[in-house]
């Protein structure tokens, strides 16, 4: 569970696909999300589709109309889909 920092919040990273920036068990700031739309380059963390109550933390590689494309650093190709901001939980301070 997320706890407060001064306005940011932590979570734990889990998992290989933004190896070497992250690594899995990873302490992560965030600043969370109020409306600011991200760039490219920038990592967020962001509701998974791929499950319920999971979270993914993906660079963004592109800005669409209506959401973002996200990519995991270490991964061979985009992920499937558009992020759309009330799916993004915040920014990787």
């Amino acid at each position: 569970m997320p706890q407060s920092l001064d306005g940011l919040k932590t979570i734990v990273y889990v998992g290989k696909s933004m190896y070497p920036l992250l690594r899995d068990l990873d302490t992560l700031y965030y600043i969370p999300f109020a409306g600011q739309p991200p760039k490219a380059g920038d990592v967020i963390v962001f509701k998974s589709t791929a499950g319920q109550g999971t979270n993914t933390t993906h660079r963004v590689i592109a800005v669409k109309p209506g959401g973002f494309i996200t990519k995991g650093d270490n991964n061979y190709s985009h992920d499937d889909g558009i992020v759309i901001p009330g799916d993004i939980i915040g920014l990787v301070a």
